[in-house]
């Protein structure tokens, strides 16, 4: 048996990359499908 998984890159990396910014406290906003801007500024704890 063979079994094909598809694996989207794109939306593995977006799905860690928000994951880890919410658990930071970071406030971002998602642009398109490559960019994220951060709202505010960062402080060296984040």
């Amino acid at each position: 048996m063979k079994i094909y998984v598809k694996f989207d890159f794109n939306f593995t990396c977006k799905a860690i990359l928000r994951e880890q910014l919410d658990m930071l406290g970071v406030p971002y906003q998602t642009n398109g499908t490559s960019y994220i801007t951060i709202q505010g500024s960062l402080y060296p704890v984040q």
